[in-house]
């Protein structure tokens, strides 16, 4: 059962957000479990033909069967959130995604036990969002980003970006173990 709401950030701009709890035999789950989200401007909904897919109908569907909630945010000026995109990985998407990570863990459906997940854009904001050292966030899991991102946007001749990338398959479910918590399986 997704839900969508918006998060307002700390100067009013609203941001789009989808939350999926996971649901046994159609009943959603009531106890407090570890999120897993994302950050990105793909948008966090896209409708193809007549159906809505979202972060749950990819292959994070399985970290659902293990017990834990995904929620799925569009940056600034990306999807359905208000705001404007000033620039690539912006200061403010940084700072969002603090109050993001920490809204999530003041949720009563959170275990406070935050993650995120992602590729491309969303595996980058990961990398920044560590970097201020988030009390709730646990862990990280950019499936793909690049490392150097001034190179990625201003290349000079004969240079090269650095892609980060799990070596052979590497799958959501092969790394929530380590995240587990209360005995959340």
């Amino acid at each position: 059962m997704r839900s969508s709401l918006y998060i307002t950030m700390r100067d009013g701009v609203r941001l789009a957000a989808d939350i999926i709890p996971p649901a046994r035999a159609g009943v959603v789950e009531t106890r407090s479990l570890p999120v897993l989200w994302t950050h990105s401007r793909y948008q966090r909904a896209t409708l193809r033909g007549d159906t809505l897919r979202s972060v749950a109908d990819g292959d994070m569907k399985e970290v659902l069967l293990h017990g834990y909630s995904l929620a799925s945010v569009d940056t600034r000026g990306g999807g359905a959130s208000f705001g404007t995109q000033q620039g690539f990985f912006m200061r403010a998407e940084t700072r969002d995604a603090y109050e993001i990570t920490e809204w999530l863990a003041r949720q009563p459906w959170s275990s406070g036990k935050i993650g995120m997940f992602g590729a491309s854009y969303g595996g980058i904001t990961q990398y920044f969002a560590a970097s201020e050292r988030l009390p709730h966030l646990k862990a990280i899991f950019p499936m793909l980003g690049f490392f150097d991102v001034y190179t990625l946007i201003y290349p000079r001749a004969g240079s090269t970006a650095t892609i980060s990338s799990p070596t052979g398959r590497s799958s959501p479910t092969t790394w929530t173990s380590r995240f587990r918590s209360n005995g959340t399986s």
